[in-house]
């Protein structure tokens, strides 16, 4: 997590990698929140149209979840990073898109 506790990244390693990375990270002030999300309670199911997020939010989710249904990863990291400059971090678990508000 950044300075604001926003999502910096999110990368699968293996194990010789990890304590690389973690020191890269602390190095340059970060911190190491270590292998599990600490901010695992505060994600939410996305549905489409509930009326829990904004109506931008709610379309750049729609676009994201398209975009990686259509093996379109430059479309869904674009669509996570607007998601990001709004403030709300995503990730997907057992097939369904989850949010949080940063």
């Amino acid at each position: 997590m950044g300075t604001r506790d926003v999502e910096v990244s999110r990368t699968r390693t293996d194990k010789d990698f990890h304590a690389k990375l973690r020191e890269a990270f602390t190095a340059f002030g970060y911190k190491w929140r270590g292998e599990s999300d600490p901010y695992e309670d505060s994600f939410h199911t996305w549905i489409e149209g509930s009326g829990d997020l904004s109506a931008e939010a709610d379309r750049l989710l729609l676009k994201r979840h398209r975009a990686l249904a259509d093996a379109k990863s430059g479309a869904a990291a674009d669509a996570l990073d607007a998601l990001r400059a709004l403030g709300i971090s995503a990730r997907d678990r057992k097939d369904e898109q989850q949010y949080r508000n940063v």
